[in-house]
């Protein structure tokens, strides 16, 4: 089915975007539900699978995470959460039109014809100014946590792929958010998107 997955930095208004994209095309916003769906499917609760999830992706946490699920008698390697991660997208571009918040589903859903990938960057001083605002903190927080965000999705792209997350190749479209309010970037994209022939449902997978 006819799908848009959107790859954003923090702070860039990716999220936004991908939330009004999923709005004015009337198709699924598929982003973080993917945690509960993998914990449910694996039997763990989803705090800790949150830990393997792209904004929470820490090797270092590994040794207490496997002491967690120790008690819990269950097994849980970031290989199977990813596995089940990218079965739970692949259901879902097969049931439904979907807009795809980040998971890797770029990596995921590569080479099918029927899905339309973006990238959604910021000048660095954008990205902060977006997150000081948003979580009421000082610029040296919001640089900390852009820092470990970019990190973070990079080892999860890294992992799920054997790809660079910032590498524009492997994007339909790679927009920058500096001068474009929302509305004029999800107009781009759907634009894009249809003149690439992904949204058309004669589009093979």
């Amino acid at each position: 089915m006819p799908a848009i997955t959107v790859s954003r930095q923090l702070g860039s208004g990716g999220a936004e975007i991908a939330s009004m994209l999923a709005a004015k095309l009337g198709y699924r916003l598929v982003g973080k539900e993917i945690i509960d769906e993998v914990a449910s499917r694996l039997g763990v609760s989803p705090v800790i699978a949150r830990n393997l999830d792209e904004v929470g992706y820490d090797w270092a946490g590994e040794l207490v995470r496997e002491l967690m699920l120790g008690f819990q008698g269950v097994s849980l390697t970031r290989e199977s959460y990813q596995l089940v991660a990218s079965r739970v997208i692949r259901e879902a571009h097969a049931r439904e039109n979907c807009v795809f918040l980040g998971r890797a589903a770029q990596v995921v859903l590569a080479g099918k014809s029927d899905v339309f990938h973006v990238h959604i960057v910021a000048p660095i001083e954008d990205r902060v100014a977006r997150i000081r605002a948003r979580d009421h903190v000082d610029t040296a927080t919001a640089l900390d946590r852009i820092r470990n965000s970019d990190q973070a999705r990079q080892r999860y792209i890294w992992a799920a792929g054997q790809v660079q997350w910032d590498d524009p190749t492997i994007y339909d479209l790679v927009i920058n958010t500096h001068r474009l309010p929302v509305s004029a970037s999800v107009d781009i994209v759907v634009e894009a998107a249809d003149k690439s022939g992904a949204l058309s449902s004669a589009a093979k997978r």
